[in-house]
């Protein structure tokens, strides 16, 4: 029945002091009940407790009443286990209500504990999550700058054959900071027109992002006795070859050429596509027969 609801105090109530039609009556004693409120009372809340001394209650007047409100529409938060996120993405706990600020964003590089918030009118409830937050990683790259080497090879002074160039690459596209992501290189050889007797020092190797060293943007580099700084959004890739001998003086050709596909890739998403190539020419060094090496990236 609604707690509005008038009624006479002969039909339901066999004493005195029962509420009649006009609300309830003061009767000097307390009444104290559970309220358990319905679709169609006029005060539709929260369960609680209504205690009253002569209320005299009329109709259309608010319901007061007090009570343990606790957080009855608030779920519990799960802690969130340690996990890899993007510098700048976000991580949301996987049990928090609709309604709650349940999700917070990555704002350095580095292992920390992010701590989720979920609030409503009457508490709050938190949850904590220790993450590994890595940089973003780039969509594209491009050729910054080319730093080529010819013999002498600055570690092998001595051997016959080389060098090839140090490539300063750009990551992209411009506007984020892109220190410290982490990038895996695959090399595939695709032609090589020199001698099949001296391939095997021509040819290019074949790398597969699982056997090779990762390239980190932001790093710097030493290369043939020089050293390059850090720069921002770029790293260093080295590309050159150096044998002991003079190559192309055990053929009787002049010159060739030899050529691979380079992938790079951040957390196993392609991001640029290189054409390697390395000519290979006859020389001397102070009267030494020796085998220039030439190498572009494109």
């Amino acid at each position: 029945m609604p707690l509005n609801a008038g009624f006479s105090s002969g039909r339901f109530c066999p004493f005195a002091g029962c509420p009649t039609s006009r609300g309830f009556r003061d009767v000097g004693f307390l009444r104290h009940r559970k309220l358990i409120l319905k679709s169609w009372d006029r005060n539709v809340g929260n369960v609680g407790t209504e205690t009253w001394r002569g209320d005299r209650r009329q109709a259309g007047r608010t319901l007061v009443f007090s009570g343990q409100q606790g957080c009855p529409r608030l779920r519990k938060l799960v802690n969130v286990p340690s996990v890899p996120i993007f510098l700048g993405s976000s991580i949301s706990s996987p049990n928090c209500p609709g309604s709650a600020s349940c999700s917070v964003s990555a704002i350095a590089v580095g292992s920390s504990s992010l701590t989720f918030q979920a609030q409503s009118q009457y508490c709050i409830k938190t949850a904590t999550a220790n993450v590994t937050v890595k940089p973003p990683c780039p969509t594209s790259l491009t050729v910054d700058q080319i730093t080529p080497k010819s013999l002498p090879d600055y570690d092998h002074p001595t051997w016959l054959t080389g060098v090839g160039i140090l490539a300063r690459m750009k990551a992209g596209p411009a506007g984020k900071d892109y220190t410290g992501a982490v990038l895996l290189e695959a090399v595939t050889p695709t032609t090589n027109s020199c001698p099949s007797n001296i391939q095997q020092y021509t040819k290019f190797p074949t790398i597969t992002t699982a056997n090779n060293s990762p390239l980190t943007v932001g790093s710097s580099a030493a290369w043939e006795g020089s050293n390059f700084p850090s720069i921002l959004n770029d790293f260093y890739d080295s590309h050159k070859i150096i044998v002991g001998i003079n190559v192309l003086g055990q053929t009787s050709v002049q010159s060739c050429v030899a050529k691979a596909t380079q992938k790079y890739y951040c957390s196993g998403s392609l991001v640029g596509t290189f054409t390697l190539t390395n000519t290979y020419t006859r020389g001397t060094i102070n009267g030494q027969a020796v085998t220039n090496v030439s190498t572009t990236k494109q």
